[in-house]
């Protein structure tokens, strides 16, 4: 089971609307593993949820660098459930 393209392409345009700087990223997408102390009804709901994982770098004043990951929590049918950004 994958995440369907257009899929991707909606969380992509989400993604590039918050983070500009990683306009030109794609993302790795996985599948997310449910966690083993689930109740096995929830564990399959959970196994049709997909981690996007984008990684750039944006420019910090002084001419620096800084990396920039931000990782997107979406189930099988494109909806974004978390978005996190490292800093």
């Amino acid at each position: 089971m994958s995440l369907e393209p257009r899929h991707v392409e909606h969380i992509c345009k989400k993604v590039h609307k918050k983070f500009p700087e990683l306009r030109d990223v794609s993302p790795r997408v996985s599948t997310q593993a449910a966690p083993k102390a689930m109740s096995p009804t929830r564990r399959q709901l959970a196994n049709k949820q997909f981690l996007l994982t984008f990684r750039g770098s944006t420019a910090l004043p002084g001419g620096k660098t800084m990396q920039r990951v931000v990782r997107v929590v979406a189930n099988e049918k494109g909806k974004v459930l978390k978005m996190a950004v490292s800093k």
